[in-house]
């Protein structure tokens, strides 16, 4: 059309004349050829298709993005919440407290009164020796 840039197009209302003008201020008048400005039988139909497949196109792409930032707000909630201690949970000596206390009322002993183990084998050590000590004095020792 011109060796200048294009500056400006007008396009007639029927399509059939289109105007352009250019960077040295040339205008040039074209004529369409009849398959470029008339419209083909189907060409409205298929043009209708076309933009109607481009907008679901659109929406499921849309849609896909929705999900996928969904998804990946569960994945960091529930990251978030394995790293969290929750809430109710008792910490390890409440933990081994409440389980102490559940054994000792499975078996019928009041935790309470119940010694730990180590205390358990120190008297038991000590009595043996006092009942040593007493059988020794017994025999007039």
């Amino acid at each position: 059309v011109s060796d200048a840039a294009l500056w400006s197009i007008a396009v007639q209302s029927q399509g059939q004349h289109v105007a352009v003008g250019d960077s040295d201020g040339a205008v040039t008048l074209l004529e369409l050829c009849d398959g470029l400005h008339i419209p083909g039988a189907n060409e409205k139909v298929s043009v209708g298709q076309i933009f109607e497949r481009e907008t679901r196109r659109e929406k499921n792409i849309e849609q896909s993005r929705k999900q996928a930032e969904a998804r990946r707000a569960e994945e960091k909630s529930a990251a978030s919440k394995a790293t969290e201690p929750a809430t109710g949970k008792l910490s390890a000596p409440e933990t081994l407290q409440k389980l102490r206390e559940e054994f000792f009322a499975s078996v019928g002993i009041d935790p309470t009164t119940a010694r730990p183990k180590h205390e358990a084998g120190k008297a038991s050590s000590s009595s043996c020796a006092s009942s040593a000590s007493r059988a020794h004095e017994e025999r007039g020792g």
